[in-house]
């Protein structure tokens, strides 16, 4: 037996009365012992007012440095019109703080929600969406904050014509909010491309574009975009490239620099579906979720001189169609990730974290109360690593919902346990 304050070397001896209140607790909570995180489902999910049937809120979701502000695209509501809300979180609760609707004269905007995104200070929000069938590229909605009230700064658009009408749009910001790509897939007959827009004071400006690569036809480059918080390291997907293989292409300051394939990827891995980058911009994540019979796996690059894998991630409990890699984002330093596979089960949203060069998978999330089979279509994370979400547009037939969580590192002191009575 131990006496009060004994060094407890391991965790063998059941007869002592601390360790089995320790296990219990552990069993109980469903909490390990030795756990790098403790990942907590945050208050109810997130459901935005003036949400119609299929309106498909969580489509795409963002978040702010710290977690404090969400922004949550919607893009099937009122009959495809689609809106975008702007959640804040005070404490540990969230509250609606504004819903969002683009203008573009001369045009009846529509799906927009499409694709979204929010600066590091929560101040400047980005969505995207498409005008009209016919008009030639998909459209940004820039919008300020000032207090608590949002307003449209700009409604950005490309100058060059597509060949093909009906685009959506994929949208990155710079975490400082002056820098905002907008990829679109079907540009010149589904190749792809992306265009950059700068922000000097509040005037949006195309400051390079159609930006395209080296590749076959058919490619749909910038079928997703990311980039990195000094606004000049910018990745695409192209996942319909090679078969369906997939790629992904990095560029700086413009000029394209490397094309990333993962290792051990099946003929129609899709690598490309989704990336992230860190906001140092030293780490990517590749999102395919066709490998290996749509179980799917996430690929991680890092930098020195050139771009080297890293890792290939698959969870150790996917299963067949899980889709991992549907969506995929990295916090700023790049040592966290939060991936999502819509196929597995009712959907199911991963958190990864890399010690070194290690990764580790922390858990599996299922449902969070989801009546749907799409949950982790859409992810996100807070640069700071603290909060994530996890978006299903199919929510409620429809309706849509994201749930937010938190991630708290947790680091138990071993080396003493206090023994009671």
């Amino acid at each position: 037996p131990g006496r009060p304050g004994d060094r407890v070397p391991d965790f063998s001896n059941f007869g002592d009365l601390m360790i089995k209140r320790l296990i219990s607790f552990s069993l109980l909570t469903g909490m390990l012992l030795y756990a790098a995180l403790i990942i907590s489902v945050q208050g109810p999910k997130l459901v935005g007012t003036n949400g119609s049937i299929k309106s498909q809120q969580g489509r795409a979701v963002a978040l702010s440095n710290d977690g404090t502000y969400a922004i949550i695209g919607g893009s099937g509501d009122s009959a495809y019109h689609g809106y975008t809300w702007i959640w804040m979180r005070s404490g540990t609760t969230w509250g609606q703080q504004a819903l969002l609707s683009g203008t573009r004269s001369g045009y009846n905007p529509s799906y927009q929600g499409s694709g979204v995104a929010i600066s590091g200070d929560g101040a400047t929000a980005v969505f995207s969406g498409m005008t009209s069938m016919s008009w030639s590229g998909p459209t940004a909605w820039a919008f300020t904050r000032t207090g608590t009230s949002w307003a449209q700064q700009a409604a950005v658009f490309p100058t060059t014509a597509l060949t093909i009408g009906g685009d959506y749009g994929r949208v990155a910001l710079s975490n400082g909010g002056s820098a905002l790509v907008l990829g679109s897939g079907i540009y010149n007959n589904y190749q792809g491309g992306w265009w950059l827009f700068n922000r000097s004071g509040s005037t949006w400006s195309q400051s390079g574009g159609p930006i395209t690569a080296t590749l076959p036809t058919n490619c749909q480059i910038g079928n997703s975009i990311a980039i990195a918080d000094t606004g000049r390291t910018v990745v695409a997907g192209a996942p319909s490239c090679s078969g369906y293989g997939g790629y992904t292409i990095v560029w700086d300051d413009l000029a394209q620099t490397q094309i990333l394939t993962g290792t051990n990827v099946g003929s129609t891995g899709q690598q490309g579906t989704s990336v992230a980058i860190s906001g140092d911009g030293t780490t990517i994540a590749i999102g395919g979720p066709g490998d290996d019979s749509s179980k799917g796996a996430v690929w991680i690059f890092t930098k020195s001189t050139t771009w080297v894998q890293q890792a290939k991630l698959v969870p150790n409990d996917v299963v067949l169609n899980a889709s991992v890699g549907t969506s995929v984002r990295l916090s700023s330093n790049g040592n966290t990730l939060v991936m999502g596979a819509p196929g597995q089960g009712t959907g199911a949203t991963w958190v990864w974290t890399r010690s070194g060069t290690t990764w580790t998978q922390q858990g599996t999330f299922n449902r969070f109360g989801s009546t749907s089979s799409m949950q982790g279509i859409a992810v996100a994370i807070s640069p700071d690593g603290s909060t994530g979400l996890t978006g299903d547009s199919y929510e409620s037939s429809g309706v849509g919902a994201t749930w937010p969580f938190t991630m708290v590192s947790f680091v138990p002191n071993t080396r003493r346990i206090i023994l009671v009575n």
